[in-house]
């Protein structure tokens, strides 16, 4: 079923919504304004590299052995490819010295395509692996600063495990010391299938006070200070960030890892970074049958906007919000 939001503010900007009542959830996909800061598009054959850097190796060589999170894999450049529109990382059951693992993990820092900012939206169209003890990642962290981790702060931007494929997870972490390490993590649940099964597209919107996170454009979580203990952790306000992909294998968060099923792979359509937030909606991901439903468009950039809605249901709006009245059907 789907659900048609149409703001406009001088020029007209989509917002296509599909939801699904009872069974199904409700997610959004919008066509974005504006021109991104960066983009690959994943077009040609190989990574380019004037955008990514890799890291490879088990973290030792970075003065972090399992790279900080007990991770199992040695990350190597020839598994991460490009094709047919579409990177794909590949979890390997392959030993390269003590690791009895192998993936990849790519980064923008210091690339000439300028690879850090500060601020914006940052998203990544992505299909996600099932197999336990995977655990893929799309997350942030800040460039070129003298602050240790985790007082310079981290951004997830979407992190998911093998074993709890139906959830996708959004946190920040921060704290004064390494001894003091705090976070804050939210997550989204898809029933009755996952977040693995197919392609969805992963986003932030990073302001100096508040970060919110989206699935296929719907908002699911924000975090500002005042969700803290301490708001002095705050530390989102200026430093530059970075992206990074890669795809662990075990460590804290992975887990068990089970070798027959292996290999396993993150595919990635696109990553881009816009210098403004785009629109979005917010709502109920899940509904429950014969129950109303608001779902609001977010995010929109400017002012003197106008709507246009329409739903399965019959329902009809010219606000910023419509309202939903689910069925069974």
């Amino acid at each position: 079923m789907y659900l048609n939001a149409i703001p406009s503010t001088y020029a007209r900007i989509l917002a296509c919504t599909v939801l699904a009542a009872a069974a199904g959830g409700a997610t959004a996909q919008q066509c974005p304004s504006s021109v991104p800061l960066f983009a690959d598009e994943f077009n040609g054959t190989a990574v380019d590299t004037s955008k990514w850097e890799f890291q490879n190796g088990d973290g030792c060589s970075y003065g972090i052995c399992g790279w900080g999170n007990s991770e199992l894999q040695s990350y190597q450049t020839a598994n991460a490819s490009v094709a047919n529109g579409i990177l794909t990382i590949t979890a390997k059951k392959q030993r390269v010295g003590s690791k009895a693992y192998t993936s990849a993990r790519m980064r923008t820092l210091n690339k000439a395509a300028s690879g850090q900012w500060t601020h914006g939206r940052f998203e990544a169209r992505m299909k996600t692996p099932k197999g336990s003890g995977m655990w893929p990642a799309f997350w942030m962290l800040p460039a070129n600063t003298n602050v240790a981790w985790p007082a310079s702060g981290e951004i997830d931007v979407m992190e998911s495990t093998g074993q709890k494929h139906m959830f996708s997870l959004g946190t920040i972490h921060y704290g004064s010391s390494n001894a003091n390490h705090q976070f804050l993590s939210s997550s989204i649940l898809k029933q009755p299938d996952s977040w693995a099964d197919a392609f969805h597209t992963y986003s932030v919107v990073w302001t100096p006070y508040k970060i919110s996170w989206y699935v296929d454009d719907l908002l699911y979580a924000t975090k500002t200070p005042a969700d803290m203990a301490n708001q002095a952790d705050w530390t989102f306000e200026s430093y530059k960030y970075y992206l990074i992909l890669n795809l662990a294998v075990g460590g804290n968060l992975g887990g068990t890892v089970d070798a027959t099923a292996l290999p396993q792979t993150l595919q990635v359509d696109y990553v881009r970074v816009y210098g403004n937030s785009q629109p979005s909606l917010s709502g109920p991901h899940i509904a429950e049958p014969n129950t109303a439903a608001t779902y609001t468009v977010v995010d929109e950039a400017g002012t003197g906007s106008s709507y246009a809605w329409t739903s399965p249901t019959g329902q009809t709006s010219n606000g910023k919000s419509l309202n939903v009245n689910w069925g069974t059907a």
